[in-house]
């Protein structure tokens, strides 16, 4: 994938290099976050005509302790208070039922386009929302060069982002035509892009994607212990699904009375954000039970290593582990606490 910025190492922590106002800048996760957070506190400020202190999160569900915690910090320098933090796939299920009025038990598929794997401890993004956006954008860079030789657009950081915008624009097109155009006027110097796709070709450049995505249905299913017919609904979340060949994924695993979509699957999250900031504020007898996207394991004495919370149990839970000291008399004992194992 092809970002319009740099990933540099300062002092052990990951920042990012951008310019700036005409200068090299390096921002953390953290300051880029409170960034779009702050933009959203003065936008609600402006709508609403009175201060906004405090705010409800949504974010990944493989968020481990540590992003999330990193998450508060970005809204400590925005200036909210992060009153709570909730998983979006959770949030989406719950904006669904609010919004279908549904006050029986069902279960509900909730699918998101980013899938990552986690091997030997290497964390790999194998198919995310920008996979399609990038294979749109590699395809328009071959193109290119393929016309004007030299010129190599991969070296010019605001060229790939204008055309990548244009590739995500072009994407959503073809969810409702057969044909578009990817135009950019002076995508180089005073060199103008335009190239047709159908949406048959933007399927072809997105196979690999599409076929990791439906593996990984499958997957989660096996990992739920349960089968389709177990499910009620399907849920689309993120804006990518809107893409016709994923619906059409969904589609040939589960039933077609089952598949659904949001209104508005990119504001589902935030819908529920806000009716669990309402929640916490009058103090509603509403009950969230998230789950851990990790296992959570204690390493005792001699290497041993115990596991405490499995992956995706309910939270808040409780459990108790009596550990064996390795010598008598023994006053203190070093406990470490490790994440792991999705």
């Amino acid at each position: 994938m092809r970002w319009p910025f740099k990933v540099v190492n300062s002092n052990g922590k990951p920042q990012v290099e951008v310019k700036y106002y005409s200068k090299t800048k390096q921002f953390t996760s953290e300051e880029i976050s409170s960034m779009v957070l702050l933009e959203m506190r003065r936008t609600a400020e402006a709508y609403l005509g009175e201060k906004v202190p405090h705010a409800v999160v949504a974010v990944p569900a493989c968020f481990n302790g540590s992003q999330r915690r990193a998450t508060i910090d970005a809204g400590k320098i925005a200036g909210l208070n992060v009153m709570h933090i909730v998983s979006e796939p959770m949030a989406a299920a719950l904006a669904y039922g609010l919004h279908k009025g549904i006050d029986s038990q069902r279960n509900v598929f909730i699918f998101d386009v980013p899938v990552i794997s986690i091997r030997n401890e290497k964390f790999e993004a194998k198919a995310v929302g920008g996979d399609f956006d990038s294979r749109l954008v590699n395809y328009c860079v071959e193109t290119f060069k393929q016309v004007y030789g030299r010129i190599n657009l991969t070296t010019n950081a605001r060229a790939i982002s204008r055309l990548r915008k244009a590739c995500e624009t072009a994407k959503r097109t073809l969810s409702l035509h057969e044909l578009t155009n990817i135009d950019v006027e002076s995508l180089c110097g005073d060199i103008d892009f335009s190239l047709s796709i159908s949406r048959c070709q933007f399927e072809q450049l997105c196979s690999d994607p599409f076929n990791r995505l439906l593996a990984i249905v499958n997957q989660t299913l096996s990992n739920a212990k349960s089968d389709k017919a177990d499910v009620h609904e399907a849920l689309l979340v993120d804006g990518s699904t809107l893409v016709l060949r994923v619906q059409y994924l969904l589609q040939d695993v589960f039933s077609r009375s089952k598949f659904i979509g949001l209104i508005n699957p990119d504001e589902a999250a935030t819908c529920d954000a806000a009716f669990l900031a309402s929640n916490m504020v009058e103090k509603q007898s509403l009950q969230i039970l998230e789950a851990t996207p990790l296992s959570i394991n204690l390493a005792l004495a001699r290497g041993k290593l115990v596991n405490l919370i499995e992956r995706s149990m309910n939270v808040p839970t409780k459990k108790t582990v009596t550990p064996i000291t390795s010598l008598d008399n023994q006053r203190d004992m070093l406990i470490r606490v490790y994440g792991g194992g999705r």
